[in-house]
């Protein structure tokens, strides 16, 4: 997985927990627009994901609490950058829909 992904999975996981907050298990999240194709998302995602980076550095930080708090925030900074950018671009994060069981 390229780290750009791996970073926006991350990013999303810790947003999803951070929004479950004591639940048992966070909601997934996924980006959707009516009519768009996969290489459409995928498109997207790579230009704000990009624009993210450029908008808010993160370097990890081994260190004190504090020196990975302030990765943390930014990591949040940039995943917002990242939700305005998508979102300008007309997708809206959904629940993944779950499965139907038997």
């Amino acid at each position: 997985m390229p780290i750009r992904e791996f970073r926006y999975a991350l990013t999303i996981a810790l947003v999803s927990a951070a929004l479950g907050g004591c639940a048992e298990r966070p909601q997934q999240m996924e980006w959707s627009k009516s009519g768009a194709s996969e290489q459409e998302l995928r498109a997207d995602r790579e230009t704000c994901s990009a624009l993210a980076t450029n908008a808010v550095p993160v370097m990890p930080v081994v260190g004190p609490p504090s020196a990975r708090a302030a990765t943390l925030a930014a990591m949040q900074r940039q995943n917002d950058v990242l939700a305005d950018c998508m979102k300008d671009k007309g997708w809206q994060l959904v629940p993944v829909a779950k499965p139907e069981t038997n």
